[in-house]
């Protein structure tokens, strides 16, 4: 199996579409089921960008993640 990295804009994608329930053109897709598409796409944004497994990522405790850092 050929292991591929996703590009920016499939992962802008998914995480606009699949995790945060907007259409393709940023509006929000009424049909949209989820029920936390903020919490949805900050997992994903933090399992994808620490380069965790799933096992890792499911087992991340609150005090392990840190502050908020101020921009």
């Amino acid at each position: 199996m050929d292991v591929r990295h996703l590009s920016f804009g499939q992962w802008r994608f998914l995480k606009q579409v699949g995790l945060r329930g907007l259409l393709p053109d940023d509006r929000m897709d009424r049909s949209f089921r989820g029920s936390a598409p903020l919490r949805n796409s900050s997992a994903g944004e933090l399992a994808v960008t620490t380069g965790m497994r799933l096992r890792e990522f499911t087992c991340l405790l609150d005090i392990e993640v840190g502050p908020p850092r101020r921009r």
